[in-house]
């Protein structure tokens, strides 16, 4: 069973209703749905909102033994992707982009203050299953680096910080490194998918695409589905 996470109710909605032989389940006190998704059995779960939610939440999927867990939504495109409304991105890492220490105007991160958040990250940054991303990236679908904020970024000077200090990113959420985070430290494979709802920077709401962006994502999801569920299978294969 592959577990499909979102923060949302709204963006598990649209999953939930493409789910065949749908059923019930349960994680610890986390509600799901299980059922087939493209001819895979997943099960999807909401998490809640932001790092911590995340977390505690993945904490109960994970006792469930999941082959592998895959984080499903909506987030900004940073500028310079190249992404607009609408479209897709697979992450090959997600990083927690406002941990650490103000030193000044300097922002140090836990590698700069000599400590890690997980024993086998670099820093805090998370590197995200290569089966899964080949798997789901497929079709034009973009690759690249995520960064997860508490706070979202709301100016266009915020997204250059974070360019400046985190390189090339293609989107940004409030949730990615908590589950990347969660997955890692119980050997899971994982991956994160997200379809763009608006442009980082300044919140320009008349501007923001949810619908599209959850389409998209669903849509991508169902495209890439049974490739993951193969890649996992031939991996456990003696």
């Amino acid at each position: 069973m592959i577990a499909i996470v979102t923060a949302t109710w709204m963006e598990a909605a649209r999953l939930e209703a493409r789910l065949s032989q749908r059923r019930e389940a349960d994680a610890w006190g986390v509600a799901g749905s299980r059922g087939a998704l493209a001819g895979v059995d997943v099960t999807v779960y909401v998490t809640g909102v932001a790092r911590a939610c995340t977390a505690f939440a993945l904490s109960r999927v994970l006792l469930t033994d999941p082959t592998a867990v895959i984080q499903v939504g909506v987030g900004g495109a940073f500028p310079g992707s190249g992404l607009t409304v609408g479209e897709v991105a697979v992450a090959t890492s997600d990083t927690y982009a406002d941990v650490g220490a103000m030193d000044g105007p300097r922002l140090l991160d836990i590698a700069d203050l000599g400590l890690r958040l997980a024993p086998t990250a670099p820093g805090q940054t998370f590197l995200c299953d290569g089966r899964l991303i080949d798997a789901l990236a497929v079709g034009g679908i973009a690759r690249g680096a995520f960064l997860t904020s508490e706070t979202v970024t709301g100016s266009q000077e915020g997204a250059q910080r974070l360019r400046d200090r985190w390189g090339e990113a293609l989107v940004e959420s409030m949730e990615g490194a908590a589950a990347a985070h969660a997955c890692l430290l119980e050997a899971v494979p994982f991956a994160q998918l997200r379809g763009v709802s608006n442009q980082v920077g300044p919140r320009d709401r008349a501007a923001w695409g949810l619908d599209a962006a959850l389409d998209a994502a669903t849509e991508a999801l169902l495209g890439g589905l049974p490739a993951a569920a193969d890649a996992l299978e031939a991996a456990r294969r003696p």
